[in-house]
């Protein structure tokens, strides 16, 4: 359940991209503002943030694994009780079976239906139990590592939470109305766990897992908009097209959606989505298709401004390859006028000043921390030759 791939793909998603909120302006201007001097958070965001919390916190008291993948004292109690009544039960039908004279008789097939039955029942729950314990664990480490998605599903974050025992993170009762640390499972005849949460008898094989952030695909869309703005490409109407055929293919999943608008906000501004999702004026279908017009819009926005932007550097560096044939014509009538023929003078090596420099590197949209590199700096040189021939 903690995939680490997934865990590792939280700390690749940086501003080292283009932040897409700002490359599209009008088109993704959501609703970001602030809630009384502070950052507004969706509530269905804060609510599993707070499970995690809790999680987080009773797992910081916890010394080893076994402190809280052991069983509590009600749930060895009921474990007890289910095998001593088994027992009896399967007791009870082998003294029938093996008093009967007739090994076709109903009364020696049900006997035996019930040993049989009972087998299965212990094998069903020591099934149970392993997945039950390993599920725990799992859940504890995925909390811990944030892998769960912001936008899981508020009752079933709670209800699985309640299920592992870390609703209540103190003990103190607090939250005994839906069942917290207190939920202890219980065995149905079959071998089953259950748990009752709010009442209701939730059994454990009917809980759905935990969506986890999709780090993979959230990667995926953004340095997708970052090659469109480097290559500085314009889109055209086939390539928006594909595009949004592609969005619509690979968000088929409904958590793959609720991921992207719920763990990726601060990247993808979709704070209107996540309140339209929280208070039920937008199912996941709706967002879904919101979701993929803001993302081609960007994509188309992101292209243009990398367009603009090598139009505009390719203008500047004609504009000082002119530049360059102008001051070299004019340097060549100086020396003709003051009786020097123009030739160089072979003993001197090529000089470059500091105004060629750095007017050289803006071109080139280098940093002036990064040109005294090597290979910067040859890069640099190489267009001042140029542009003096």
């Amino acid at each position: 359940m903690a995939n680490n791939q997934l865990i590792q793909g939280a700390s690749k998603v940086n501003k080292k991209f283009l932040d897409v909120g700002e490359a599209v302006g009008k088109g993704l201007a959501m609703s970001q503002g602030n809630v009384g001097g502070q950052r507004y958070v969706n509530p269905r965001v804060a609510e599993n943030k707070a499970i995690q919390s809790r999680v987080n916190k009773y797992m910081d008291r916890m010394k080893t694994d076994q402190d809280f993948t052991g069983f509590s004292e009600s749930e060895t109690s009921s474990m007890r009780g289910f095998l001593m009544n088994k027992r009896m039960e399967y007791a009870a039908a082998a003294k029938i079976a093996a008093s009967s004279q007739d090994n076709t008789s109903e009364e020696y097939l049900e006997a035996v239906d019930i040993m049989q039955g009972v087998n299965n029942s212990f094998t069903n729950l020591a099934s149970s139990l392993g997945s039950y314990k390993k599920g725990k664990l799992d859940y504890a480490q995925g909390q811990r590592s944030g892998s769960f998605s912001d936008g899981a599903d508020p009752v079933n974050a709670s209800n699985t939470a309640a299920m592992y025992g870390f609703y209540d993170d103190d003990n103190d009762d607090s939250t005994k109305n839906i069942g917290g640390k207190d939920a202890a499972f219980k065995i149905s005849s079959g071998g089953d766990l259950s748990f009752d949460i709010n009442g209701k008898d939730v059994s454990y094989n009917q809980i759905s897992p935990l969506p986890l952030k999709d780090f993979k695909l959230g990667i995926s869309l953004l340095k997708g908009n970052e090659t469109a703005y480097t290559t500085g490409k314009r889109q055209s109407s086939s390539s928006l097209d594909l595009y949004r055929m592609q969005l619509e293919q690979t968000l088929q999943d409904p958590d793959s959606v609720q991921s992207m608008i719920f763990d990726f906000n601060d990247e993808l501004k979709t704070t209107d989505l996540q309140d339209g999702i929280t208070s039920g004026a937008l199912n996941m279908d709706q967002a879904r298709d919101i979701f993929i017009d803001r993302m081609v819009n960007s994509r188309n926005e992101v292209s243009l401004q990398g367009y603009n932007r090598r139009v505009s550097q390719s203008q500047a560096a004609y504009n000082l390859s002119q530049q360059r044939v102008i001051d070299a014509a004019a340097k060549r009538r100086a020396l003709k006028d003051s009786g020097n023929n123009g030739s160089p003078d072979p003993s001197k090596k090529p000089g470059y000043t500091v105004d060629e420099l750095k007017q050289a590197a803006k071109v080139l949209n280098i940093s002036e921390k990064d040109a005294s590199s090597p290979e910067n700096m040859a890069a640099i040189k190489k267009l001042i030759d140029e542009t003096k021939k």
